[in-house]
């Protein structure tokens, strides 16, 4: 797909930093159960693969953005201890509190994966959304989701906003890849719409405001906001705007729900009385709208009245087509176990050691509630062997997952990846260490339940080994930067510029770093 009028081929987006997350510290260790000292909770993010950037408080992150200095006043916020946490940009699910919290909980062998579950509608009772063929000329795609119950604070609110503000800069891609809208669903009533109507046709009043506007007037008026003018350019050029509606009315009749991705409407704004969400994402992107749908609802589904319990809705398309989301279904991963352990150089016989470590003839047909022999296991050692081999290379351990081995004449790994882990969707980026007990369901090549822990990892290049050695042997490494100047390479080296030998960033910084 070719977003934005860029050329297809050798044009690049320079990439997102590293989102930052601003977290209540009490509330964070009211999460975690535990209080820890500040060198403890570094380590801990340290070992975890976060980082703590920086100890603050509200008042502070106020006076930084106001340009004030220490003694002037500025308002009633309290003094609490903002903890400023870094984490990797494609782990979405650590964009707010409650992810963060969660996934630091299952680290510390607290809790479990959460096993998330779609609540199950009726097909004459599930909320539907209609999609136009018009559609397809600016914004094509929709998903959708409802959380019923949600008991919100100030606290959960406020997380509830940021994290879409966060998804917005990240994986949305300043939403030109998918736009959020959150509404309080009693408010608004079902089948919903989503249409692609001239401006002209859309009136509505939006967020914050008083009044109707019509669209086009609304992006002209918008022009002078800080905030929605650097998205107006996402559809103010095109001939037909998105709009959803409720009661699945066309023709400009109906209330607006939103005008992706710039606003929302003001009818069917959330607050802290709000009990019954209605998330709808619009996007170029179906993949990442489907990411994004479920980021939101598997984070904030822990305050529903069920917990961890999402209602579906049904998305209609003209062609009659239909799909039922959000998909909450745990996948699995294949992975030959000789891509596992062969990197790593150790020789691994697993259907062997198991059954010389139970007998052959004495292998129980369920898996046992106790170790039932008394040295270390065979995964065990392996598992040791890993620890050493991997430890000096600089890996550390992420997560802790549930997996399952298949121990036959192919020896699979198999990997369940929960609906947030797409950052270990590819077997290249997984490498799985057996760690702790497991069992057998009956004969030599049988299945096993097992701990893991999970590591993710850099394929090594080719030349760093000769590099190590040549450093070993006394000699200083100079690394240029990743992105250099296009002129320097070309025009100053009084070389063509044929258009294949360069990778040109889209938007970059500076002139000095506009090429890889």
């Amino acid at each position: 797909m070719n977003l934005g009028g860029l050329p297809p081929t050798h044009v690049a987006v320079a990439p997102s930093p590293m989102p930052t997350v601003n977290v209540g510290r009490d509330r964070l260790f009211a999460a975690l159960g535990e209080t820890y000292t500040q060198e403890e909770f570094e380590e801990l993010c340290f070992k975890f693969g976060i980082e703590l950037d920086d100890v603050t408080t509200e008042k502070a992150i106020i006076r930084k953005e106001r340009h004030l200095e220490e003694e002037q006043e500025v308002g009633d916020e309290d003094e609490e201890v903002i903890y400023k946490i870094d984490v990797a940009a494609n782990r979405y699910d650590l964009l707010c509190l409650e992810g963060i919290a969660r996934a630091l909980r299952i680290f510390n062998e607290k809790e479990a994966s959460p096993l998330y579950t779609v609540t199950n509608v009726s097909p004459e009772s599930i909320f539907k959304m209609h999609v136009k063929p018009e559609t397809s000329l600016i914004r094509p795609f929709v998903v959708c989701a409802v959380l019923r119950g949600v008991a919100f604070d100030e606290a959960r609110y406020n997380s509830f906003i940021d994290l879409q503000d966060k998804l917005h800069q990240n994986i949305c891609r300043r939403r030109t890849l998918v736009a959020i809208g959150t509404h309080d669903l009693d408010t608004i009533q079902g089948p919903f719409s989503y249409e692609a109507l001239p401006p002209q046709e859309i009136n509505f009043v939006p967020l914050k405001q008083v009044k109707i506007f019509r669209a086009d007037e609304l992006l002209e008026y918008y022009k002078s906001d800080m905030k929605l003018k650097k998205f107006l350019h996402i559809i103010e050029n095109s001939p037909v705007y998105p709009v959803i509606y409720d009661r699945n009315s066309s023709g400009g009749a109906g209330t607006v729900l939103s005008l992706p991705p710039i606003i929302n409407g003001t009818h069917s704004a959330i607050s802290l009385k709000t009990r019954n969400v209605f998330i709808e994402c619009t996007a170029t992107d179906l993949t990442k709208a489907k990411i994004v749908l479920n980021t939101m609802v598997t984070m904030f589904s822990e305050y529903c009245t069920n917990k961890f319990e999402v209602e579906p809705v049904e998305v209609v398309y003209s062609d009659g087509k239909s799909m039922i989301c959000p998909d909450l279904s745990v996948t699995r991963m294949e992975v030959p176990l000789s891509e596992i352990i062969d990197p790593i150089g150790i020789s691994l016989d697993a259907s062997e050691d198991v059954a010389i470590a139970y007998g052959y003839n004495n292998i129980p047909k369920s898996k046992p509630k106790c170790m039932t022999t008394g040295g270390r296991q065979p995964l065990n050692r392996f598992s040791d062997k890993v620890r050493a081999e991997v430890g000096h290379h600089g890996y550390f351990v992420c997560s802790l997952e549930y997996v399952s081995l298949l121990l036959n004449s192919t020896c699979y790994a198999k990997k369940r990846c929960f609906p947030l882990k797409y950052h270990c969707m590819k077997t290249c980026m997984v490498f799985i260490l057996c760690v702790s007990q497991f069992g057998l369901a009956g004969g030599i090549l049988a299945a096993v339940m097992v701990d893991v822990v999970w590591f993710v990892l850099a394929m090594c290049f080719s030349f760093i080994r000769p590099a190590d050695e040549v450093a070993r042997a006394g000699y200083m490494e100079v690394l240029t930067w990743v992105l250099c100047s296009l002129e320097e390479n070309f025009s100053m080296l009084r070389r063509k510029d044929d258009g294949d030998k360069a990778v040109i960033i889209a938007n970059p910084r500076s002139a000095d770093f506009e090429v890889s």
